[in-house]
């Protein structure tokens, strides 16, 4: 899969916001927490990154067994 350069930087915006969108909706709505950038950009476990990637890891597998 080609990662078309012009749309590198919308789409690596994109992946950021909803990585914080995820991480601030996942927090208890009814107490205060820490915002900590390595824990919303966190790769592994619960994390909009780690969604994200599963997401496009199951797209290109479908894909590829059609």
């Amino acid at each position: 899969m080609q990662v078309d350069p012009e749309k590198l930087d919308e789409t690596a915006e994109r992946m950021g916001i909803a990585a914080i969108k995820y991480f601030d909706l996942k927090q208890d709505r009814v107490q205060n927490y820490t915002f900590d950038f390595d824990r919303v950009l966190d790769p592994r476990g619960d994390s909009g990154v780690y969604l994200l990637h599963d997401r496009a890891a199951m797209s290109l597998t479908v894909t590829l067994k059609k």
